[in-house]
């Protein structure tokens, strides 16, 4: 993933992915990742600024809202 300003306020915000509840021993081509943003401060405290499932095949992401980060699986 790359890192880039996902939300828009002028700071480049660091990308990563995880590994959905339920899927953890799925064969790796076959987890639906769920990728995040987070910005970083000055004394290294990170903030989780999106979270979404990106689904490349067809080509779409749904953006997770900020009260289910950490809280979702896909089915």
């Amino acid at each position: 993933m790359y890192s880039k300003d996902i939300n828009g306020d002028g700071v480049t915000d660091v990308g990563g992915m995880y590994i959905p509840k339920g899927w953890e021993d799925a064969e790796f081509s076959q987890i639906p990742f769920i990728e995040f943003y987070s910005t970083y401060s000055i004394d290294g405290a990170s903030e989780k600024v999106e979270e979404r499932f990106t689904d490349r095949v067809r080509r779409f992401y749904i953006e997770i809202p900020s009260t289910w980060h950490g809280n979702v699986t896909i089915k």
